[in-house]
């Protein structure tokens, strides 16, 4: 003899604006009252993004900004081939590369925030930052 007092539960997985939840759902709440999965996938889905969006605010203003820089100067490197099949060795020549090119940039920087030194500051620090990224992906430190 069954147990009333059990629910089944099923998992239920559910795309909302592109974007995936799994949820516990009770198939006999369902059963009887079909109207309430639509209010539990969007409660759920607020929730969800609420907790994303909180996680991103909690982002100082400088690394955002930073972020940013590093997005723009990967996307400005979009036609190579990407960094998936380089070693890691090869990734830190050039990292070194980079980092020298930044250090030319900040002791050039005082003379030159006048004609774009900061701005060149601001680009190599990003490569640097995006070969440290590079080497941690390729190095499974991301997933």
């Amino acid at each position: 003899m069954a147990n009333p007092d059990l629910v089944p539960i099923v998992q239920m997985t559910v795309e909302l604006d592109g974007f995936l939840m799994r949820l516990p759902v009770s198939s006999t709440l369902f059963q009887k009252h079909p109207e309430a999965l639509g209010r539990v996938i969007v409660k759920e889905w607020q929730d969800a993004k609420a907790r994303a969006d909180a996680a991103l605010i909690e982002l100082r203003p400088e690394v955002l900004a930073f972020a940013r820089l590093m997005e723009q100067q990967l996307r400005a490197n979009d036609h190579k081939p990407g960094w998936k099949h380089d070693s890691a060795d090869a990734l830190i020549d050039r990292l070194n590369q980079e980092l020298d090119e930044l250090a030319d940039a900040v002791d050039e920087w005082p003379q030159s925030r006048i004609l774009n030194g900061t701005e060149r500051v601001g680009k190599e620090a990003a490569d640097v930052a995006n070969f440290a990224m590079m080497l941690a992906d390729i190095c499974g430190a991301l997933a």
